[in-house]
């Protein structure tokens, strides 16, 4: 089977700073980088499950926030982050927060509240849902928006 690929692809891959480099299929071994990549990505969704003291079922989501604060963490050679690299600009990180940290969510029925009732519920903090502009918490069954959500950590 051969693989093919067009010019605008290669022309982007290497605009990017991506190296292609062809493996053989079958053979993750040969794939080193990729495969400490990996490695690297579920020991710190592990380390930040257990220091949250997390269920099994969240792994999706602590995986997900790994990836988005490794993506805006300098690379080995210090100079940048791989956010820097892909989008030309420094990433913006006021918005990081500890994952599973304490967080009080505004419910989303609270405009009809009592005027001494609880608009809030305390959380945990899950995961950055920068794609939907939510923060959401899996302890409640919906999302709540940023600017309404105090979060703090440990």
């Amino acid at each position: 089977m051969e693989v093919t690929q067009t010019d605008d692809m290669k022309a982007f891959i290497g605009s990017k700073g991506i190296r292609e480099k062809m493996t053989l299929p079958y053979t993750p071994e040969a794939n080193g980088v990729a495969e400490r990549l990996n490695r690297t990505l579920f020991e710190r969704t592990r380390a930040i499950m257990l220091d949250a003291q997390a269920d099994k079922n969240l792994w999706g989501e602590a995986i997900m926030a790994v990836v988005h604060t490794a993506n805006r963490s300098p690379t080995t050679d210090g100079k940048s982050t791989p956010y820097e690299r892909f989008h030309g600009v420094k990433p913006d990180v006021s918005h990081l927060r500890a994952w599973g940290s304490l967080s009080f969510a505004l419910k989303p029925d609270s405009g009809n509240a009592p005027t001494l009732g609880t608009p809030r519920t305390v959380t945990a903090f899950t995961s950055y849902r920068q794609y939907l502009g939510v923060y959401w918490s899996a302890a409640t069954s919906w999302s709540t928006r940023r600017r309404s959500t105090n979060l703090f950590g440990r």
